[in-house]
């Protein structure tokens, strides 16, 4: 039997020595980063059900006009604060980044009102939302959302408390949940208003905090990488010495009598197995999950998200002056349990130099003209709840047991700091450390 060590609370092999057989399931940032660095003391597989590696780091090559344009239409923007890792990993492979623009915008009722982030006249780009009392009660209560949110005491209340139940304690109104915050924090999860509303507010506020969306000033800069996120998993390829499966198409995994057997077509046997896709998947995938991986994983789920890459301006702010780098539309007929409909401006996120308007549109409710799609994908994105955050906190008890492991972003806030530090760990696990000062 492989005995294993607990050390500042996480599991760590006790012979990180013995080479190892390691199967790593997925490779989106986290089992990227788990595989190079694991393939530098053990034999590592790493699995694919995909064409391509990277998961939501996905750049696609698009010709308009007989040129060519690298698009980033997952994983974009990350900044030095909250990426410490991130950006330490783009160092280390000398990979160049430059700034980017986080403008947003929302768009109500194809156009009825509209405004964006834009200071100073961003919120007034509509002259008639100068007159409007419910428009200019929300502006005011920006600010006294920063207020509140920072100075509230969490500790006091007997439970976790929901985002909603959060808001109405500050006595907000409907207005600025249902059109200001609501919105924006759709945008950024990827989820719909029914999902967000039931978002731990304790982590919520952390994280808007940290990520300067607390404060006017101040604020992280935002940046991307030049020729897309593809140039960091080029380089991360590059040095990965194990093997790669790509549309890997696994039919089951098992373990027994301390291995793990995965079917493919054929056979294979590991030592220990990594998985870094979404807990969903994994529940398909094992077939002899214990009762406590099955009670802690199918606490977490993800929401589908349709994804368009496409030219087609209809998708975009009715005015011209609200187009920001994110777009968020909102149809009050729809309903608060709608998928997340938002337009990526990729031209001024990622700095593309045409008279052409590159577009990544999530779930619109009239797809784009088929003459102006260039691709189009799904992507399933973490949703984040009460049960979901007390969930994480228990992921360690799981870790290592039958020679099994997890990570993924979803072991965070869903971004790509998370998913990258949550391979880290699994690698460190193992023996195998980053080549950095870790953050």
């Amino acid at each position: 039997m492989i005995k294993y060590l607990v050390i500042n609370n996480f599991i760590k092999l006790n012979n990180t020595n013995k080479n190892l057989k390691i199967a790593v399931i997925g490779s989106g940032i986290s089992g990227l980063s788990a595989a190079w660095l694991l393939s530098k003391k053990h034999e590592v597989t790493l699995f694919e059900e995909n064409d391509y590696v990277g998961g939501h780091s996905k750049t696609i090559s698009v010709n308009y006009d007989n040129k060519d344009y690298d698009l980033d239409v997952g994983f974009i923007v990350h900044n030095d604060i909250n990426y410490p890792n991130f950006v330490q990993l783009l160092n280390y492979f000398n990979i160049p980044t430059e700034t980017s623009n986080m403008s947003f915008s929302v768009s109500v009722n194809n156009g009825e009102y509209e405004y964006s982030s834009t200071l100073p006249v961003g919120p007034f780009i509509q002259p008639s939302n100068l007159f409007k009392k419910k428009f200019l009660k929300m502006i005011f209560e920006i600010p006294k959302f920063y207020f509140f949110a920072k100075k509230f005491d969490f500790r006091l209340t007997k439970k976790n408390i929901i985002l909603d139940e959060f808001l109405k304690l500050g006595n907000f109104s409907k207005f600025y949940s249902y059109d200001h915050l609501f919105p924006m924090a759709s945008a950024i999860w990827s989820q719909p208003i029914n999902k967000v509303m039931k978002f731990d507010a304790e982590s919520f506020v952390k994280f808007y905090e940290s990520h300067g969306l607390l404060r006017f000033s101040k604020r992280p800069k935002w940046k991307i990488i030049k020729g897309g996120s593809i140039r960091y998993i080029e380089k991360i390829l590059n040095n990965f010495s194990g093997k790669l499966i790509l549309n890997a198409n696994i039919s089951s995994i098992s373990r027994r009598n301390n291995q793990i057997k995965i079917i493919r077509q054929k056979e294979f046997f590991f030592d220990q197995v990594v998985f870094a896709i979404h807990p969903e998947k994994i529940l398909k995938l094992l077939n002899d999950c214990s009762e406590d991986e099955l009670s802690l994983l199918k606490k977490f789920k993800s929401e589908k998200n349709l994804c368009f890459v496409h030219s087609d301006e209809e998708l975009m702010p009715k005015r011209e002056r609200a187009w920001s780098s994110w777009n968020y539309f909102s149809d009050k007929s729809r309903g608060i349990d709608s998928k997340v409909f938002v337009t990526y401006w990729l031209n001024k996120l990622q700095n593309i130099n045409s008279n052409h308007n590159f577009l990544l549109t999530l779930n619109p409710v009239k797809e784009p003209s088929s003459k102006k799609i260039f691709t189009q994908f799904e992507f399933s994105h973490p949703i984040y709840s009460v049960e979901t955050v007390n969930a994480q906190t228990r992921i360690q008890a799981i870790q290592g047991n039958n020679n099994t492991w997890f990570c993924g972003a979803w072991n965070g806030f869903g971004f790509h700091e998370d998913g990258l530090c949550s391979g880290i760990k699994i690698a460190e696990a193992f023996g195998c450390k980053v080549p950095w000062v870790k953050n």
